[in-house]
C-alpha cells in the first residue's frame, strides 16, 4: 500500500513539474505538509471508514478524504488536476497525511456532499 501511495505521489509531482515548466498555474497539485491529528471526532462526516475530516489549510476549510488504492482511484487521480480549474467542481488542493492516513484535500462543501 505504501508503495502505491508513493507511486501516486510521484505521478502528481511529475504532473506538477510539467505544468510549472509550461508557465501554467502551479496550484493544480500541491503536496501539502502533514496536517495535525487534532480532535477529529467533531470534524468527521460520513459513515464507516470512508469518512471526510474537516481541517484548515491556508486559512480555508478543506475536506480530507482517504486515498483510494484501486483502479478507480488511479483514474480519479489522473482527472483531478485537470478539473481543478473548473468553477463548478470542488477544487482539489493536493495530498497530505493525517496521522498515518494518506488523504486528498478538497474544497469544503459547507452543506454536505454534492453527489
Amino acid at each position: 500500500m505504501k508503495e502505491d501511495i508513493d507511486e501516486i505521489t510521484s505521478y502528481f509531482v511529475k504532473i506538477h513539474n510539467i505544468l510549472g515548466n509550461n508557465n501554467k498555474v502551479d496550484i493544480i497539485y500541491d503536496l501539502v505538509k502533514p496536517l495535525g491529528k487534532s480532535d477529529e471526532s467533531d470534524n468527521k462526516c460520513g459513515k464507516y471508514s470512508n469518512y471526510i475530516i474537516r481541517k484548515i489549510y491556508k486559512g480555508q476549510k478543506v475536506a480530507c478524504k482517504s486515498i483510494l488504492n484501486n483502479k478507480k482511484g488511479c483514474k480519479l487521480y489522473e482527472i483531478l488536476p485537470k478539473l481543478s480549474g473548473c468553477e463548478y467542481i470542488l477544487r482539489f488542493y493536493g495530498i497530505s497525511t493525517i496521522g498515518d492516513r494518506e488523504v486528498m484535500l478538497f474544497e469544503w462543501a459547507e452543506h454536505g456532499n454534492l453527489k
